[in-house]
């Protein structure tokens, strides 16, 4: 302009990507969408379809986190840009636990386990053993020896998660939400 005036031009605007989460669980009640660690979409209706307007044209890794009773339940990743539609297949939410409990050192043998309730083993490959007294209905599904006193397990999410560490005496204790990576120190 040539009165000194100001032109605002609009910010451009992206196509979104389409999103399909596929192997939904059966528990799922509502699915999320990720770009980086900020939520960009939620469905809470099933088939659970997305989109996703990313901040620029360029190809984007996008999250899908699966929640049933509020709990990450299972995810998946997709690379993706503007315009694109994908299919984005779901698989179980697994996190890192590290666990140990007063004299279990580096000098006891010992096996840790992580058991699952029967709500929380949909979609997890689970061993036969036998459920530990007063536990029916748990399956076992993880287990790894201890190693300088640490177990480290590979646990899905869930709740009342049983963790045991059978050595020279066994102990156990139950984790009411098991969500993220952490380190649980049994009695």
């Amino acid at each position: 302009p040539q009165d000194g005036g100001v032109v605002r031009v609009p910010e451009p605007r992206y196509a979104p990507i389409h999103l399909t989460p596929e192997g939904v669980a059966s528990r799922v009640g509502c699915v999320a969408a990720f770009l980086g660690d900020v939520e960009r979409a939620r469905s809470c209706t099933p088939p659970f379809a997305l989109a996703v307007s990313p901040p620029d044209g360029e190809y984007r890794e996008v999250l899908l986190v699966a929640y049933a009773d509020g709990l990450p339940f299972q995810e998946g990743r997709v690379v993706a840009r503007s315009g694109e539609s994908r299919t984005v297949p779901l698989a179980r939410k697994r996190v890192r636990v590290e666990l140990t409990a007063p004299g279990f050192t580096a000098d006891v043998q010992a096996v840790g386990e992580v058991w699952l309730r029967g709500e929380d083993q949909e979609g997890v490959a689970l061993y036969g053993d036998p459920p530990p007294p007063g536990y029916e209905g748990y399956r076992l599904a993880d287990r790894a020896v201890v190693v300088n006193g640490v177990a480290e397990l590979s646990a899905p999410t869930g709740r009342m998660v049983l963790f045991r560490l059978v050595g020279n005496r066994t102990t156990a204790g139950v984790v009411d939400l098991l969500d993220g990576d952490r380190r649980v120190v049994l009695p």
